[in-house]
């Protein structure tokens, strides 16, 4: 048995792993479809000339947006490139969709060198990126937000 876990392990460190890249690609493109498929008009998203999804049960029962208020609206206009648009009804949703595109580039980028640790940043860039985004753009945005700026209620 522990012949058996050694060869696996030897055998899983010689072999390139190619579903992170593949995942990677996959999210991107399913969001940037869904992105192009929603239609924004106004203040309500549409599909199929329907309206799409429910007020927001936060914003219903509290009178305050909640933090992920204009996420949906914020990745439809960074789809269609209106990235200032986008950045006003959600800071954070526009820097995720860039950030989401990014990492779809890289995983296609990966697949087509087959080089599954291509573009591979040092992860402390990574870490950084994240705190920045989570701390500075999320919870900044939304206090911004609470604050009364932006065009959301």
């Amino acid at each position: 048995m522990i012949l058996l876990v050694r060869r696996f392990d030897r055998w899983t460190r010689t072999r390139p792993t190619w579903w992170w890249p593949s995942t990677l690609v996959l999210i991107g493109a399913a969001v940037w479809t869904a992105s192009l498929v929603l239609q924004p008009v106004g203040e309500v998203t549409f599909f199929a000339g329907e309206r799409f999804g429910e007020d927001c049960l936060f914003l219903v029962q509290t009178g305050r947006p909640c933090p992920n208020c204009g996420m949906t609206r914020s990745f439809l206009w960074s789809a269609r490139g209106d990235l200032v648009r986008a950045f006003r009804y959600s800071p954070a949703g526009a820097t995720l969709f860039v950030w989401i595109t990014a990492g779809a580039a890289v995983g296609l980028v990966r697949l087509v060198r087959r080089a599954p640790r291509a573009l591979s940043p040092p992860w402390q860039l990574l870490v950084g990126w994240t705190l920045f985004w989570v701390i500075g753009v999320y919870f900044v945005g939304y206090g911004l937000r609470l604050a009364g700026f932006g065009p959301l209620p």
